[in-house]
C-alpha cells in the first residue's frame, strides 16, 4: 500500500506499508509488508530535501545531501528525511520513519500507539542497535514524571525574569527545543542538525539540557513535566544509537556538550538496570574528555580543589598549574591555554551548571562523572577564592565565576537554583 507520511514541511512517499502511526514528536512508525517498504519519494515545502537509511553514528553525511529513493527497508531500518532552509544548505527540519517488526522477541504483537517511544533513529544496523529497535517496544508510560524529584521551587528563585536574556523558562518552550533533535553529525562544521528544532553547538545545546533538567526537578506538577521528560528520553535513545555505532565526540571549545546528560537521563527514566549502563555509556562523550581529577591545585589558595577543565582533549590540563605556566602562543589553530581560559571556560562550564545540579538531585552524579561535577562545584564556589581571581587577572582574564550560561533565555536560572539547593 502506498502512503504519504507528512510532517510540517516534509512528505515521504512509501510503498509496502501494512500499518503506520505518527508518534509524539512527529516521526513515524510503520510495519512492512513481506516485500519490505520502498522509498518512492521525499519532498519538502522548504528548500531542498534528502534522505538516508540507517545514518551511521560516526562520520555521517548531512541527510539533505543524500537520497534513499528506490531503496527497500526491512524491520530494524530507520529512514531519516530532512529539508533545508529556503535558499540555503542548513537543515531546517528532520524526521524519521522506523520500520518495526510484527512481533517482539517474545512473540507479542508489536503495538502501534502514538504515545510510544521509538528505538534509536541514529546508527547503522548492529546487534546492540537492532536490539533497541526490534526486541521490545518502548511504551510511553515507561517514562513517569511523577518519579522525578520535586525540589526546585522556580517561583522562589531570585531571578529578574524581565531582564534581557532572563526570560522565564517554560515547559512549552523547552518541548519545542527537543522535538526530534536529529543530531546526525559527530564533527565540527556539519549543517545537518535541524536549525528549527535544536541548537547544534555544544554550549547552546548544553544550556538547554541544563535548563530542561532543572525544570524536570522542579515542584511543577508531574503532568506539566511529562511531555518534556518524554522528549528528553527520546533524545537520549536516539543519541545512544549513534554512540553504540561508534560515535566518538571531541572536546574542542564547545563541541557537542550536553549529549551525555540526555543518555544518562534516558537510562534512568526508562528504569534500565544499572549493571547494563556501562554498555550504553561506553561511547566517547565530550564530558569524559574535558574534565579530570588532576590532584590539588598549585595556586590560588584553593584547599580541596582538585578538578580541572581543558578546552581541547588533545592537549594537557592546565588550570591547576600556576597561571604563569599557561601557554600564550602555539596550540592547534593558535588557540593557547590563556585563550581557551578567557574565551571558552565560562560558556562551557556555565552551560553545565543545571545539569550538574539535576544529576545530584537525581542521584546520578557517579554516571555523569565525578570530575565533571567537581569542576562545576569549583566554578560555583561562593565567594570565588581571591587568589583565583587575582591569578586570572595576572593573565588578563576576568570571568564571571558562580554564573551560568544560557543562549536565549533562562540566564541566571540554573545558577540561582544551584545556590539555593546546593550551597
Amino acid at each position: 500500500m502506498i502512503r504519504v507520511l507528512t510532517t510540517r514541511s516534509l512528505s515521504i512517499t512509501l510503498d509496502g506499508i501494512a500499518e503506520s502511526v505518527q508518534l509524539q514528536d512527529g516521526r513515524w512508525q510503520v510495519k512492512a509488508k513481506p516485500t519490505g517498504v520502498q522509498v518512492l519519494n521525499v519532498t519538502t515545502t522548504d528548500g531542498t530535501s534528502g534522505s538516508v537509511i540507517n545514518s551511521p553514528g560516526k562520520g555521517a553525511r548531512d541527510v539533505q545531501t543524500q537520497s534513499a529513493v528506490g531503496q527497500i527497508m526491512r524491520p530494524g531500518d530507520v529512514l531519516l528525511a530532512a529539508s533545508t532552509v529556503q535558499g540555503g544548505t542548513q537543515c531546517d527540519e528532520m524526521t524519521a520513519v522506523h520500520v518495526v517488526p510484527d512481533f517482539d522477541v517474545l512473540g507479542n504483537p508489536w503495538p502501534m500507539l502514538p504515545d510510544m517511544l521509538a528505538g534509536p533513529a541514529l546508527g547503522r544496523r548492529n546487534p546492540l542497535v537492532d536490539f533497541l529497535r526490534t526486541a521490545f517496544p518502548i511504551m510511553g508510560d515507561r517514562v513517569n514524571a511523577a518519579k522525578l524529584p520535586s525540589v526546585v521551587d522556580v517561583e522562589s528563585l531570585p531571578v529578574q525574569w524581565a531582564a534581557f536574556g532572563k526570560g522565564r523558562p517554560t515547559f512549552e518552550w523547552l518541548e519545542s527545543k527537543f522535538n526530534f533533535i536529529g543530531d546526525v553529525g559527530d564533527m565540527w562544521g556539519v549543517t545537518g542538525t535541524p536549525v528549527s528544532q535544536v541548537e547544534a553547538y555544544g554550549r547552546q545545546f548544553a544550556s538547554r539540557v541544563s535548563t530542561a533538567l532543572v525544570m524536570l526537578c522542579s515542584t511543577a506538577p508531574a503532568e506539566a513535566k511529562q511531555r518534556l521528560a518524554v522528549r528528553l528520553v527520546q533524545a537520549g535513545i536516539d543519541l545512544l544509537g549513534a554512540f553504540l555505532d561508534g560515535r566518538e565526540q571531541e572536546s574542542d571549545g564547545g563541541w557537542y556538550m550536553g549529549r551525555k546528560a540526555c543518555v544518562v537521563f534516558a537510562l534512568e527514566a526508562l528504569g534500565i538496570p544499572k549493571h547494563l549502563w556501562p554498555f550504553a555509556l561506553r561511547g566517547q562523550f565530550q564530558e569524559d574528555l574535558a574534565y579530570a581529577d588532576v590532584g590539588p591545585w598549585q595556586w590560588g589558595d584553593t584547599p580541596g580543589w582538585r578538578f580541572a577543565w581543558r578546552g581541547r582533549h588533545r592537549e594537557r590540563f592546565w588550570l591547576h598549574l600556576p597561571p604563569n605556566q599557561w601557554t600564550t602562543s602555539g596550540g592547534e589553530g593558535g588557540r593557547n591555554e590563556v585563550y581557551y581560559t578567557s574565551s571558552y571556560l565560562y560558556a562551557n562550564v556555565g552551560s553545565q551548571v543545571g545539569t550538574a545540579l539535576a544529576m545530584r538531585l537525581l542521584g546520578l552524579t557517579h554516571w555523569m562523572g565525578a570530575a565533571f561535577d567537581g569542576f562545576v562545584a569549583q566554578w560555583m564556589t561562593q565567594p570565588t577564592p581571591p587568589g583565583v581571581v587575582a591569578g586570572m587577572q595576572s593573565r588578563g582574564i576576568a570571568l564571571p565565576w558562580g554564573s551560568d550560561y544560557s543562549t536565549d533565555r533562562a540566564q541566571d536560572f540554573c545558577a540561582a537554583a544551584w545556590r539555593k539547593y546546593v550551597i
